[in-house]
């Protein structure tokens, strides 16, 4: 109890450094660790199983407070005004964060989560049990442009999922990988899709280029100015008719790529839209 205590505070002092100096404190995920008591968290009306197994990844979470604000806000400016039913995938999904918030929507019908690391997937299955979500299907595998063996590192204990490398070392192991393309069969409602995967966008997009070229979903993913410049690349992929903006931290929309962290492609024909184009600052 008292690093469960602990762990809370600490997240106050986070926010508050965070907030003056624009400085991330480390050592989260060390106080998660030994927090022995498994419990549910209950975050903005959602509620997230708090798995021993894959306790670094509950970070803000264990506060009640969502370590991507800016995405739910987008989802709450979004999802319930879609008129039609409609799909959610989460790739690179870790403990839920998304997959959960996702879910708990009354027009979302199905929710897909890909996370290769098997207690990750058991952390969602828990908090989707706590919740009584009979609509969100875990698969335990990456998700690359094909479906094959990669070398995958798994980054346990360290507050991320991991990602796949090219070349096998000292430090990856053989994992089984999937596609989109393989994975969604049922084709018949529009999807969110939301790919965080460490710099490895551009396959995932790779290998659902069917799924994207029938569905035209509406596509989030992480896009960080400054670093590797993949947005050429992923526009070749999503081909003619998508457009693409920056997340802002209120959830809203703009065309300023140059400060980012996440970027959302939509598609002009899509049913996503005119809803879309609602929330964009000019």
């Amino acid at each position: 109890m008292i690093y469960l205590l602990l762990a809370r505070l600490y997240v106050r002092v986070f926010f508050i450094v965070k907030k003056l100096f624009g400085i991330s404190l480390g050592g989260l995920g060390f106080i998660c660790r030994r927090i022995k008591l498994e419990h549910t968290i209950n975050v903005e009306g959602r509620k997230y199983y708090f798995y021993r197994g894959a306790a670094s990844m509950y970070s803000l979470l264990i506060a009640g407070k969502f370590p991507e604000p800016q995405t739910h806000h987008f989802f709450r400016k979004v999802i319930p005004n879609i008129t039609s039913r409609i799909g959610f995938i989460d790739v690179g999904a870790a403990v839920g964060e998304m997959v959960i918030d996702a879910a708990g929507y009354d027009n979302v019908d199905r929710v897909i989560a890909f996370d290769p690391d098997a207690e990750l997937a058991k952390a969602i299955r828990l908090s989707a049990a706590i919740n009584e979500y009979d609509n969100i299907k875990v698969i335990s595998k990456a998700v690359a442009d094909k479906v094959k063996t990669v070398n995958f590192k798994f980054n346990r204990y360290k507050g991320t999922s991991g990602k796949i490398y090219e070349e096998e070392n000292s430090t990856t192991e053989k994992t089984i990988c999937t596609t989109l393309d393989k994975e969604i069969e049922d084709n018949d409602i529009p999807y969110i899709v939301l790919i965080d995967v460490e710099g490895a966008e551009s396959l995932v997009l790779r290998g659902g280029s069917k799924f994207i070229k029938q569905q035209r979903p509406l596509i989030i993913f992480e896009y960080i100015s400054g670093e590797d410049n993949n947005l050429p690349e992923i526009r070749n992929i999503l081909g003619q008719g998508y457009e693409i903006y920056r997340m802002r931290d209120d959830g809203s929309l703009d065309h300023n790529l140059d400060r980012t962290w996440n970027c959302v492609a939509v598609h002009n024909e899509s049913v996503f839209y005119p809803i879309c184009r609602s929330v964009i600052i000019e």
